[in-house]
């Protein structure tokens, strides 16, 4: 049976559920899962959550009584959370540590995962391992033709991420061929694949402790792996509180929002735009409150007829770092680029008191409204390209990940018109007030 995780949702691909959820409790490898966590721990994670599939999301968490805000949900025990310091506390590390190689927290869960999973029934992780998903829609099973079809800016970061797990298998692989050589043979590029995946889509935040044979990349390191917490699905208006409970020596989760019997529990695994959480979790959701959209500088050299003195603005705007931030929202433009638009229309008599702009102090009238005018040019173009990419996208449904690629497609589309409008009706007032 293949296990649809969080990254084989209805979003993507139809899931054959005909009512709006179904308990997935009885299934053997939830039983074996739950009675593990109450032999190893001596507790359960929970009193009112259970698996389930459900019509729009998939597998996930089921309420099984009320759930009043204020209340722990869920709460693991950290000796069965699966750490970067577990890791190597177990033979795996012991063999790492006397190699004298140092590696991410990431590749060093990933590593712990293949090797755990070669030993089968004979791992004491085998009731967890075996409940982890056979599949998942994260850029690293994407095809380069399906790459190819993504929104610029999901492109981008795709590639950035396929580029990092490359140099991050290879270096995996020249250990366990060095050190662990009877692994190494049974281990291949598709393993490490769907063990670094079941690390990126369903690790908890946790602090990486430092030790010598840690390397705390920025990108690959404060992970754990929860069981069971693991299976709560994600939503961008769910409200909690998650972290390590001292007394208890427990990673719990409190819950914000009120839920109802039978419904789904979700929690919120970050203020995460869908183009993040295609990469690192392999969906997208239809109405996310914090898409955005993203420009360049060069996208605002392109809408500017005349460019004088452009190498002193792009210099300015980099200093202040302005163009780290250029992104709408469907309700508007962001502070950085509003600024950004301010500078790069900003006549020359006036750019020596570009930092007036910084503390939102007009400049002059003509500034204000040529900004307005530089920003309504900038969503337009960037409109029309995008609906563009649509119409492309849309002819591209044989593809295995249609429904990304078409979700993060037709998000853009939306966003845009949705900003535009915005900056339409800003610009009116402005000129009512101006007037």
């Amino acid at each position: 049976m293949k296990h649809l995780g969080r990254c084989g949702r209805h979003r993507h691909r139809q899931v054959k559920v005909e009512k709006q959820s179904l308990s997935l409790s009885h299934l053997c490898e939830f039983i074996r899962l739950i009675k593990w966590i109450k032999l190893s721990s001596q507790c359960r994670c929970t009193n009112f959550l259970k698996p389930a599939c459900f019509k729009e999301t998939g597998r996930g968490m089921m309420a099984t009584r009320k759930i009043n805000k204020g209340e722990v949900i869920v709460s693991v025990p950290y000796k069965i959370l699966i750490t970067a310091k577990s890791v190597l506390q177990s033979n795996l590390g012991l063999i790492i540590q006397r190699s004298k190689w140092s590696f991410t927290p990431y590749q060093l869960l990933t590593l712990f995962l293949v090797v755990e999973k070669i030993k089968g029934e004979n791992s004491f992780w085998f009731p967890y391992i075996s409940t982890l998903p056979d599949e998942y829609s994260t850029p690293l099973f994407f095809t380069p033709a399906e790459i190819s079809f993504l929104t610029p800016q999901a492109k981008h970061l795709a590639e950035k991420y396929r580029q990092r797990f490359d140099i991050a298998s290879q270096q995996m692989l020249d250990f366990l061929e060095m050190f662990c050589p009877s692994h190494f043979s049974l281990v291949s590029l598709d393993d490490l694949r769907l063990a670094w995946s079941a690390v990126a889509t369903r690790s908890v935040y946790l602090l990486t402790e430092s030790h010598p044979s840690i390397f705390l990349h920025p990108d690959e390191s404060n992970v754990a792996l929860a069981p069971f917490l693991d299976l709560l699905n994600h939503k961008d208006t769910a409200q909690v509180k998650a972290g390590m409970n001292k007394t208890s020596c427990c990673y719990q989760i409190r819950t914000e929002n009120s839920c109802q019997k039978n419904d789904e529990v979700f929690i919120c695994y970050g203020p995460h735009d869908n183009t993040k959480l295609f990469i690192n979790y392999g969906f997208t959701l239809k109405q996310n409150i914090y898409n955005v959209f993203h420009f360049t500088i060069d996208d605002v050299k392109l809408c500017l007829s005349n460019v004088a003195s452009w190498d002193k603005k792009v210099a300015i705007i980099k200093q202040c770092s302005l163009d780290e931030n250029f992104i709408c929202g469907s309700d508007g433009i962001s502070w950085s680029l509003k600024v950004g638009l301010k500078i790069a229309v900003l006549e020359w008599k006036l750019l020596s008191s570009w930092k007036s702009l910084l503390q939102d102090i007009p400049l002059s009238e003509e500034n204000e409204m040529s900004a307005l005018e530089l920003a309504r040019k900038l969503f337009s173009c960037a409109l029309a390209k995008v609906q563009e990419h649509l119409h492309i996208v849309l002819k591209q449904s044989d593809s295995p990940h249609f429904n990304i690629l078409l979700s993060l497609a037709e998000q853009d589309v939306l966003l845009l018109e949705s900003a535009l409008k915005s900056l339409i009706n800003s610009k009116v007032q402005y000129k009512d007030v101006a007037g």
